[in-house]
């Protein structure tokens, strides 16, 4: 462990880094879905979710998305507003909401999906094959870390 005598630089925190790289990617894809579908990027994410595995509850979108539950809810109630997906309550119980994907969601998944693919293949590019197997076999440790143990006390 490397010792550093007045503090941590910014620079080489973890969470840091991470959040930096994080926001440079968003921000491009943020920009292009507005721009061109007037869409946000947790909106895509619930998209890709539904057309991906059909119906599910919103407790289970963000569990999926690793998404807080509150955030999915408001999605969704723009998404349905848009025409993108219909969300139904649950009749015997009100707290569960079905959030399905319309036919007019599924053609605006299909028409993004393609340019998601590109730019995805354009960031792999940048890594070598192995590169890319160790930096995810990375963040899938650092993800389990975050989720059992909450990022630790800081």
């Amino acid at each position: 462990m490397q010792s550093y005598p007045k503090g941590l630089p910014l620079e080489e925190f973890l969470t840091y880094r991470v959040n930096v790289l994080s926001n440079l990617l968003n921000r491009r894809s943020e920009r292009f879905l507005r721009r061109n579908y007037g869409i946000s990027i947790p909106d895509w994410r619930v998209l890709v979710l539904l057309a991906n595995h059909g119906p599910m509850f919103v407790r289970d979108l963000a569990g999926m998305s690793r998404t807080d539950k509150a955030q999915v809810s408001r999605v969704v109630n723009r998404l349905a507003a848009l025409g993108l997906v219909n969300s139904e309550a649950d009749p015997y119980d009100a707290r569960l909401v079905e959030v399905s994907i319309t036919k007019v969601g599924m053609d605006l998944f299909n028409n993004i999906l393609p340019k998601a693919i590109v730019r995805q293949s354009a960031l792999l590019a940048v890594l070598e094959p192995d590169e890319w197997q160790v930096l995810d076999r990375v963040l899938e440790k650092l993800t389990e870390f975050a989720e059992e143990e909450g990022g630790a006390s800081f």
